[in-house]
């Protein structure tokens, strides 16, 4: 019985180790978004987290989740931003002030994403300013 309870203490201590790190990691570098993936049916589906930017693609990291990995993943070649809209009123009464919706579409994937003024601009510019996917490069070699 004496291991149970080393073994629970344990646990809860490399739990709690997780979900501080991760909390001190992400908050301290990502924008706070609201996501759920489309379709979707009224304000169903709707979960917070934070979104970083790392090179080629979007993480997305739960607020409820210990996992020091992303939850999701997309690549920055296959991100469009299909369209926009405003909160609806059910949506406005726990989502902040002043955020808009993005609809994104990554590959075959649709995602809603509600962000503030300035998360919006930055997550539109970075997807727009991606090198296009049929974009080939050609290196000729030097002539001597």
């Amino acid at each position: 019985m004496e291991f149970f309870w080393y073994g629970l203490f344990t646990s809860l201590c490399v739990l709690v180790i997780l979900a501080g790190w991760r909390f001190l990691r992400v908050r301290a570098t990502g924008c706070g978004i609201l996501l759920r993936r489309l379709p979707a049916v009224g304000v169903h589906g709707w979960r917070h987290g934070a979104l970083r930017y790392s090179g080629d693609g979007l993480e997305f990291y739960k607020l409820r989740s210990v996992s020091p990995s992303a939850d999701l993943r997309f690549p920055r070649t296959g991100a469009v931003v299909t369209q926009r809209r405003e909160p609806t009123v059910a949506e406005r009464a726990f989502m902040p002030a002043g955020v808009r919706i993005i609809e994104l579409t990554v590959l075959d994937d649709r995602y809603e994403i509600a962000l503030d003024g300035h998360g919006e601009t930055a997550l539109t510019s970075w997807i727009e300013s991606a090198p296009s996917a049929r974009q080939e490069r050609r290196f000729r070699p030097l002539d001597r």
